[in-house]
């Protein structure tokens, strides 16, 4: 399929921001909606404040996303801290709208991306998750993990009625923009601001983490690959809390490593370890952000924005 114009909801977000970003690269048109103003610039983005939490009818949505061949649903409300417990924010915007969008994007034959998230899992430790393993009752990542199955299966239900979706299982999606009390993003702050990166065990642990950009050029390639199904999509390796902050201290050339005076000897496990066979299989799925250029990147644009404050 030959897309030149799409819709993101979540632009404004973390991950939205690099969907605009690669599917204007790629020359696409696009129809960016988000709660909060989407800052683009001198591109081909039109921008629509919508709040998911909203539902809008068929005829609604047609103003809004004009002649869009294909949506990417990116939008979400993510809770900052485990304790929030927003259930009707969180059912309405992650689940109730992947419903008003379903409909209209059934009704309209075009092909609905929807990024899920490793959290559907019930094992996040297990080895090579494949997609048909089993899934969350909500133990872990809580009533958000929750929803993303709940949400997934909002869309099944249209998708046996004839709607071309893909579902992507990302594992840990980081990038710039990531908000602060997130892990990557903390640790990188704190060596900015030349503090100390104290870690607690188990400090040997792994995480899968894949850059935005590698999500949205997977998800640009499936909808050109009509591979409409469910996909993990992870990074080919995985990386240990230590990893992450030697890279921030070395990036930044500020900030110190504390180390825990005494480690447990428990056997080091892996958080997210997607088998993305399937991914390859039927769309060449391929990432090339390592750690060490998505934090660099996430650098970079944190001191052009200190320096424009």
């Amino acid at each position: 399929m030959v897309l030149e114009k799409a819709a993101i909801t979540g632009a404004s977000g973390m991950t939205g921001r690099h969907f605009v970003d690669v599917l204007c690269e790629r020359g696409i048109e696009v129809i960016a909606t988000s709660r909060s103003a989407c800052a683009i610039r001198g591109r081909k983005v039109e921008w629509i404040n919508w709040d998911l939490g909203c539902w809008l009818s068929n005829r609604e949505l047609d103003t809004i996303f004009k002649k869009s061949q294909a949506i990417f649903h990116v939008g979400a409300y993510v809770p900052i801290t485990s304790e929030d417990r927003s259930y009707q924010m969180i059912l309405d915007v992650n689940v109730r709208a992947c419903a008003c969008l379903a409909e209209w994007a059934l009704n309209r034959n075009i092909p609905f991306v929807y990024i899920s998230g490793s959290t559907v899992y019930a094992d996040p430790y297990k080895k090579g998750i494949k997609e048909h393993f089993k899934k969350t009752s909500g133990e872990f990542g809580g009533f958000y993990g929750y929803s993303k199955l709940l949400a997934e299966q909002t869309l099944q239900y249209f998708a046996n009625k004839g709607l071309k979706l893909t579902i992507l299982r990302a594992s840990s999606i980081y990038g710039s923009g990531l908000n602060r009390t997130k892990l990557i993003a903390k640790m990188l702050h704190k060596a900015i601001d030349n503090e100390t990166i104290e870690l607690t065990p188990p400090i040997n642990n792994s995480y899968n983490l894949i850059h935005a950009r590698d999500v949205a050029t997977a998800a640009l390639e499936a909808v050109h690959k009509e591979a409409y199904d469910i996909y993990n999509i992870a990074y080919n390796k995985s990386y240990s809390l230590i990893e992450i902050a030697k890279n921030a201290i070395e990036i930044a050339n500020s900030g110190k490593l504390v180390l825990p005076s005494d480690e447990p000897h428990n056997k080091a496990r892996t958080l997210f370890d997607l088998d993305c066979k399937k991914a390859v299989e039927a769309f060449d799925f391929n990432p090339t952000i390592d750690l060490r250029n998505g934090m660099l990147e996430m650098y970079k644009i944190q001191r052009l924005w200190a320096g424009n404050e």
